[in-house]
């Protein structure tokens, strides 16, 4: 009977930690389209805080990363494009090293 008490108990606390996990997914994703609606409409400064905003939620995404770098090579926006772009490059570099 205790057995299948803590069964139960693990299989609800994996069942939690993948609903988390897929939550935060979810949220990086809506960013990211977000960010490329307004890319798309040439509105650059809302969608350079969307991928931001999914940075934020996946420092490692890559996706993030290469879109927050085209928008910033915009002409609005090119002040600040080279420091995304090289840090884009060098995390997949790192990545792909493992």
């Amino acid at each position: 009977m205790m057995r299948m008490l803590q069964k139960k108990y693990i299989g609800i606390v994996l069942l939690l930690l993948v609903a988390a996990s897929a939550s935060a997914q979810k949220a990086e994703r809506d960013y990211i389209r977000k960010g490329n609606r307004f890319f798309k409409d040439s509105v650059y400064v809302d969608a350079e805080v969307n991928y931001r905003k999914a940075l934020e939620v996946n420092p490692k995404s890559t996706v993030s990363m290469f879109n927050l770098g085209n928008t910033l090579t915009q002409p609005e926006q090119a002040a600040g494009s080279d420091g995304a772009i090289c840090g884009s490059y060098q995390d997949r570099k790192r990545t792909n090293r493992t």
